[in-house]
């Protein structure tokens, strides 16, 4: 189930891909308009300039159907304003599409003018096929796209149709070749005739929905657009809240404290969700969300390594952050006694799999990484498996960390509890078995000014845990970003090696609030994929020396908190909204060849017969 699962999951990536684009500036969109409409202009006066011999009727097409379009433009903008969406700038490339829909027609009617003499009688009526096709583009568009009511989007995709077909009449009108009242009759039955195909075409799309979540398919679509449009997420949110499922988070806390006055150095955070799916969206931020509330409550720098997770357990909507954020918080009331040993950090190799393990007073922290092979989520159920022998050695628990940090092509998820079990196990029992001694620890934070959230550098930015035992000193270093570019972990390690450790681990949260940002195959950059190496090794390098400098003797004290009741996709759900786009699209299509195609076909028909 869960390898379907990711599988499902990389496809909806690509799906995403596929779909994903930038309009250009409202400037910029507002000129290819003017173009469209003078083409468009043009093309449609050129069979009434054949017939007249004269230029002129191209002339007044062009500036006929110019006016037409931009009346059209002001008429849906004034009637979406304030829609977050669907705003005046993406108003003017709603024309630009709706217009395109026509060009096919247009340059048909000039060929068919110019080799077989078609009446212009027949080409007025295939314009009015050209606007019923317009309506049927729009609606989709509206109906997809606009958080505006229904009747807001019913005006805004009949305002172009109509005023092309004004336009389209008078400029025939004006050179004697419009027959009142036929043509006026067909315009208005090929917008009849569209709409009730476009109505049943909307409403077989809408069914797909109602079969899979019991709610419209556009209601998930506007959402979804909402979101990565303009990052407007209370739709989605709302939406993901009503079809989630509930579940009992675990979040643990490890809090750093100097041994001798108690003033907090610093502090890990653990929470089993996973930091999903995509920009603000759910979980999204939480890795940032839980650093930022924790270094205010507690006033010391905090990291928020990745646990083991995947998107089912994805939260739903910001509230459930919030929910799970404050069980974090309430946890520093429940921590444990203080600590004052621990081990060295110890590392075990396996079949494309490796475990570090240092004891931190009675809790095993234990980093996981498929490193220089490409890694992703890690199955929850290792977990267990660790925590349940970290009890049966003796110790209170553990925390395991999915490092995240290593990706150059599709990760291998073969025997993934068999590789990494075992190599997790030979590192903790062998931490059991080291010396312990007092140790001290130092930590710190910087966020890069040169790294945006494009960059794939989150807003949590890039801390660094230094702890001292038995001579040993040990970076761990956590970045704000999803996975990293194979080979910028040794890159890193390296330069940690050079300043003065020993050993270490560079992680990342595996946050998305990178994800759904760019333009490329992940639709997001790992850390390391659009950086330049050497500045991130001067950051790492800087932060690594600041906790050095900021080194002090220390004790520990953890918590375990659970919070209830939390919503979260659940595997099931998850499926679903894997599956969704791909059934909308399988369902759009055959929709369209049994409503819309059958209906333009027909009225093609009736346009050169009538």
């Amino acid at each position: 189930m869960e390898e379907e699962l990711h599988r499902k999951m990389d496809r909806l990536v690509d799906v995403y891909s596929e779909v994903l684009f930038r309009l250009p500036s409202m400037a910029r969109l507002f000129s290819y308009l003017i173009l469209a409409s003078v083409l468009a202009g043009a093309l449609r006066g050129t069979p009434l300039a054949m017939a007249t011999n004269s230029i002129s009727p191209i002339l007044v097409s062009l500036l006929s159907c110019t006016a037409a379009v931009l009346l059209a433009w002001a008429i849906d903008a004034s009637l979406l304003a304030g829609d977050p969406v669907l705003d005046a700038r993406r108003c003017l490339a709603v024309e630009i599409f709706s217009l395109a829909t026509s060009i096919p027609i247009l340059i048909a009617n000039a060929l068919l003018r110019a080799l077989a003499k078609l009446s212009l009688h027949a080409i007025l009526n295939l314009l009015s096929v050209g606007a019923a096709i317009a309506l049927s583009v729009r609606a989709f568009i509206f109906a997809s796209a606009s958080l505006a009511s229904r009747a807001r989007c019913v005006l805004c995709t009949l305002s172009q149709p109509i005023a092309w077909l004004a336009s389209t009449q008078l400029d025939y009108s004006l050179y004697g070749y419009s027959r009142w009242p036929d043509c006026l009759v067909f315009a208005l039955m090929a917008l009849a005739v569209s709409s009730v195909a476009t109505t049943a075409f909307l409403l077989a799309v809408r069914s797909i929905g109602m079969k899979m979540f019991g709610t419209s398919s556009f209601r998930l679509i506007r959402a979804f657009t909402a979101s990565w449009v303009v990052d407007h997420n209370k739709p989605l949110e709302e939406f993901l809240d009503q079809v989630g499922t509930e579940a009992d988070i675990r979040a643990s806390l490890l809090l750093f404290e100097e041994a001798n006055s108690g003033r907090p150095l610093g502090a890990l955070a653990m929470v089993g969700v996973h930091p999903g799916p995509f920009r603000h969206v759910g979980s999204s931020s939480l890795p940032s969300l839980i650093k930022e509330a924790l270094e205010a409550h507690l006033g010391c720098p905090v990291a928020v390594p990745h646990g083991l997770s995947g998107h089912e357990l994805n939260l739903t909507s910001r509230r459930e952050c919030e929910k799970l954020i404050s069980a974090l918080i309430s946890a520093v009331e429940k921590l444990s006694t203080p600590h004052g040993e621990c081990t060295p950090m110890i590392r075990r190799e396996g079949d494309r799999a490796s475990a570090s393990c240092q004891l931190l007073g009675p809790v095993a922290f234990i980093t996981l990484t498929a490193a220089p092979d490409t890694m992703e989520d890690l199955p929850q159920e290792l977990e267990e498996v660790v925590v349940k022998r970290a009890i049966e050695l003796g110790l209170s628990g553990a925390l395991v960390v999915d490092a995240h940090n290593s990706t150059n092509g599709p990760p291998d998820r073969r025997d993934l509890m068999e590789r990494f079990g075992s190599v997790a196990l030979r590192a903790l029992e062998d931490a059991t078995r080291s010396p312990k001694s007092g140790f001290k620890v130092g930590m710190a934070s910087v966020l890069p000014t040169e790294f945006s959230i494009e960059d794939g550098m989150g807003p949590g930015g890039i801390t660094a845990l230094a702890i001292e035992a038995s001579g040993q000193k040990v970076a761990y270093v956590v970045f704000d970003g999803n996975n990293m570019m194979t080979g910028l972990r040794e890159r890193l390690l390296s330069e940690l090696e050079e300043v003065g450790f020993q050993a270490g681990e560079v992680m990342t949260t595996d946050t998305h609030v990178v994800s759904a940002r760019v333009l490329s195959e992940r639709g997001y950059h790992p850390v390391g994929e659009v950086m330049d190496w050497d500045v991130l090794a001067d950051y790492v390098r800087g932060v690594a020396l600041s906790a050095l400098r900021a080194m002090r003797p220390a004790t520990v004290r953890w918590a375990v908190v659970k919070a209830e009741g939390l919503k979260v996709f659940g595997a099931e759900q998850l499926d679903r909204l894997c599956d969704i786009p791909i059934e909308l699209m399988r369902g759009a299509k055959k929709s369209s060849l049994l409503t819309l195609a059958p209906a333009y076909a027909l009225l093609v028909a009736l346009a050169l017969i009538l």
